[in-house]
């Protein structure tokens, strides 16, 4: 995240469009949920799409394209995958949110869980950390967001309160995992709320000052796993990285 880029980036956005430029409550929230969109995409197609509504409602993906995923981003049969960290601008609001997120590929979460509703361990972690930020650069949190959903995407628990300290060097959440049961077919299934996970947190406009890279995290409380990053398209390569 190099702050001059970063800066040239605002200044161009601004101008393009312009002063006046407004969103309702409703777009508001239709922004939110494409940048989620955005940041856990399976495919090029699908986070393109994302990005061209964004950019009708003036929020704009750092370095502004999908980049083509390198070889070494490809799944290989790891428990969950984890989402590179996107930047995004939003022109009316002048404000900066970096977003972080991932997924279970499989059923791995079910590991020594048997069949019943109830929380899965100790509350799940996950974040964002900023390495390297020049101590010059002077930003503050104007709000976050975070969730775990199903896969079925029919519940979730949501939170909008960071759990750990200085935004200045990242944001963390934590967020309690559960099963819960529904009957497919006529057999009792668990379903899990933890399958997904997704957190944002925006900054002021000073955020264009920071310099720096960009770690997504995630952490299980039950059971060990291993990760891969997603095989999705982050659109600001140079500082950016997950691990």
């Amino acid at each position: 995240m190099d702050a001059r880029a970063k800066t040239a980036f605002m200044e161009e956005k601004n101008a393009q469009m312009g002063e006046d430029f407004s969103l309702s409550p409703e777009e508001r929230d239709e922004v939110q949920q494409l940048m989620a969109a955005a940041t856990l995409a399976k495919t090029e197609e699908e986070a393109t799409a994302c990005l061209q509504q964004l950019a009708s409602y003036g929020v704009f993906a750092f370095a502004g394209e999908p980049v083509t995923p390198s070889e070494n981003q490809a799944s290989s049969g790891a428990d969950v995958t984890l989402a590179v960290p996107m930047v995004f601008y939003s022109v009316h609001y002048h404000e900066w949110t970096v977003t972080c997120g991932g997924r279970w590929n499989g059923d791995g979460w079910t590991e020594g869980v048997g069949l019943f509703s109830a929380d899965v361990g100790e509350p799940e972690g996950f974040g964002v950390e900023f390495t390297d930020v020049g101590e010059d650069y002077d930003s503050y949190v104007r709000s976050t967001v975070a969730y775990l959903t199903d896969a079925l995407g029919e519940r979730e628990t949501r939170t909008t309160n960071r759990a750990d300290g200085n935004g200045k060097y990242g944001f963390a959440f934590q967020l309690q995992d559960r099963i819960y049961q529904t009957t497919v077919d006529g057999l009792r299934k668990n379903q899990y709320i933890g399958y997904a996970w997704y957190g944002a947190c925006t900054y002021d406009s000073h955020f264009a000052g920071c310099s720096g890279t960009a770690i997504g995290y995630y952490v299980h409380t039950y059971g060990a796993i291993e990760a891969d990053i997603l095989p999705a398209f982050p659109v600001e390569t140079d500082g950016i990285s997950v691990a």
